[in-house]
């Protein structure tokens, strides 16, 4: 008699794209009609943008690239005035370009000081959208005194047919929000209960304002996610590691499993049941191993077969070279951060590249930001953001340069500590107080590039060669 066959309805057979669950699946053939019925419209925007969002929450390697990415590109993020006029003017136009730069530098670094929680937070919040969606919708309430939004793109529509933008959010607030909150305005409550469904924005609304950074070309809306690619990918990685997990929980269970008495196929006993396996000698064979631990002696006949873990799958089903295919996809769509992570060999080249894909994309990134601290964070006109490019020096080199800059006088002594990690301030009051040492407290025992002064190899520092001989 055939063993039977069911599913059991907690567990999870396998899972596209994080949304349906296929439970016990009789063939092959509703698998993949179930399959195809979970693809969608690729030009499906909200759509879209709400699986790049659920991959980067479920997916290990999608996250942890794109925060790998926001990290180098962002390193070094900071506001600043923009500089004085070329240099070439009178110098009287000098110096009222000096006077101007330094009071818009106090006024950019006082705005700074008092906006820096608000800013960065935008900031932050933009370029992960910006990395994961290809899309920032910025959004800010033009009375003040809110922080700006980066509105998610799946609750908006967004059209930009010949240049004129529109924007329409699902903006989700209700009248027991506007009495609870407190926080709207009477202007912006009457636009809400006027839209209680969604608000249809232009850039002469008076209640809010808005910028829309987006990769695609003028004209055509939203653009798809570059993500987007390794939503089938990413599937078939999940059902993988589904399919493991559900093996994995199955082997919980350990199965002995004593294959008792052979068919006669031959002979005057043929058909016979005589060497069948039966009831009591199982049991006789249970009784003799029960409450029995450590080394035991048995002996059987040629027909009893003892099998440990008899319903453990084969080693096999577990190989690392299922994943491959998946990864090595994953890894073409990281280059080059992805090479750096699953690569076999050292590139020289991957820091360049990533310096110049960290280039384009703060290109992109720097006139949004700009315009929504003007306009949403009241920040002054002057201001100019900056990142910086340390980190993609490779450590050993970095090194050498700022030594030799440092020798050669173009770097500061302060650059050079903060390279290094230690503090300017701190190291002054230390020095300060091993001045006051005696120096042979402080200095060297002996010049270590000429050795010990008299006692060997060298000459004593300070004379020619030849002099200071005994």
């Amino acid at each position: 008699m055939a063993p039977r066959l069911w599913a059991s309805k907690s567990a999870l057979c396998s899972s596209w794209e994080g949304e349906r669950v296929l439970d016990g699946f009789a063939s092959i053939g509703r698998v993949e009609a179930e399959l195809s019925k979970a693809q969608d419209d690729p030009m499906d925007r909200p759509r879209q943008f709400e699986k790049a969002r659920h991959w980067f929450k479920h997916h290990w390697f999608i996250r942890s690239i794109i925060l790998m990415r926001y990290h180098f590109f962002t390193f070094g993020f900071a506001v600043k005035s923009e500089g004085p006029p070329s240099l070439g003017a009178s110098a009287s136009a000098e110096a009222t370009a000096d006077k101007s730069a330094r009071h818009s530098a106090t006024r950019v670094a006082e705005w700074e000081r008092n906006n820096r929680r608000m800013y960065r937070r935008y900031a932050r919040e933009a370029w992960l959208e910006w990395l994961l969606q290809d899309n920032v919708v910025g959004l800010w309430r033009k009375a003040g005194g809110r922080p700006p939004l980066a509105y998610p793109p799946e609750r908006c529509e967004f059209s930009d047919l010949f240049g004129s933008e529109t924007l329409t959010i699902n903006h989700g607030v209700r009248q027991e929000h506007i009495t609870t909150i407190g926080a709207f305005s009477r202007s912006e409550q009457r636009e809400f209960q006027a839209n209680p469904m969604e608000l249809k924005l232009t850039h002469d609304s008076k209640v809010f304002g808005f910028d829309v950074l987006k990769r695609e070309r003028t004209g055509s809306g939203f653009g798809i996610p570059t993500v987007a690619p390794l939503f089938v990918c990413a599937a078939q990685l999940q059902s993988l590691e589904v399919a493991d997990a559900q093996l994995a929980a199955a082997c919980r269970t350990v199965m002995e499993q004593h294959l008792m008495g052979h068919e006669i196929k031959a002979g005057i006993h043929a058909g016979s049941k005589a060497h069948f396996w039966n009831k009591s000698r199982a049991q006789g064979f249970e009784k003799s191993v029960k409450g029995k631990q450590g080394h035991m002696r048995i002996t059987t006949n040629f027909d009893h077969q003892i099998k440990q873990a008899a319903n453990w799958p084969d080693a096999k089903v577990y190989d690392a070279k299922r994943y491959e295919a998946g990864i090595n996809r994953m890894a073409l769509w990281a280059m080059p951060l992805g090479q750096m992570v699953l690569g076999k060999s050292l590139n020289p080249f991957l820091l360049p590249m990533l310096k110049f894909q960290a280039a384009g994309e703060r290109e992109y990134l720097a006139e949004h930001l700009r315009q929504v601290f003007i306009e949403g964070l009241g920040a002054p006109a002057e201001i100019k953001l900056v990142w910086s490019n340390k980190c993609f020096a490779d450590g050993r080199i970095a090194a050498d340069l700022s030594k030799m800059a440092l020798a050669a006088g173009p770097l500061s002594q302060r650059s050079f500590l903060e390279e290094i990690g230690a503090d300017q301030e701190e190291e002054w009051e230390r020095k300060e107080a091993e001045g006051a040492k005696s120096k042979k407290l402080t200095t060297p025992i002996y010049d270590a590039a000429h050795g010990p002064p008299k006692k060997g190899a060298g000459r004593t520092p300070g004379t020619r060669d030849g002099e200071g001989a005994d």
